[in-house]
């Protein structure tokens, strides 16, 4: 049947507490963490109703906002949004695990690459590990609450 869970017979919707063939939008607020008035925006968002939830892009400079944020509402809805990407012209970002360690993820700036295409020709795959190692670890770091789903 269409729109069913795989093998539960419960609809998407209905796990959410909606019907069966009630029609949803839920709105997510993407990039926080890449400054101050993106994290207030997630914020208001949220807590006014407008957005469901948010995700923290980790490598961004006011991550550490956010993360005290989270620590003292610990109900927000939050997630993580590990990139290896910077694709702002003047507004960017470099690697967690530091240049040296990741060569390869990372532009004659210093930051990382632009565009996908340019980090699957220009990064080995241990150096995306090694990143999404450094992102994790930064999680961990903060103490950002998160729930991680089975």
């Amino acid at each position: 049947m269409a729109g069913e869970a795989l093998g539960s017979g419960v609809t998407f919707a209905e796990r959410l507490g909606w019907k069966a063939n009630d029609v949803v939008v839920i709105l997510h607020v993407d990039d926080v963490g890449m400054s101050h008035s993106s994290n207030l925006g997630a914020i208001e968002a949220t807590e006014k109703g407008v957005a469901r939830s948010f995700s923290i892009m980790m490598p961004c400079p006011w991550v550490s906002e956010i993360s005290r944020y989270l620590k003292a509402h610990s109900a927000a809805d939050s997630g993580l949004h590990l990139t290896l990407t910077s694709e702002w012209q003047i507004y960017r970002w470099g690697p967690l695990a530091g240049k040296s360690q990741v060569p390869g993820l990372v532009d004659i700036e210093g930051c990382l690459w632009h565009t996908v295409q340019e980090v699957a020709t220009k990064a080995a795959p241990d150096e995306i590990e090694r990143e999404i190692r450094a992102q994790l670890d930064r999680t961990v770091t903060q103490r950002i609450p998160i729930m991680i789903l089975d």
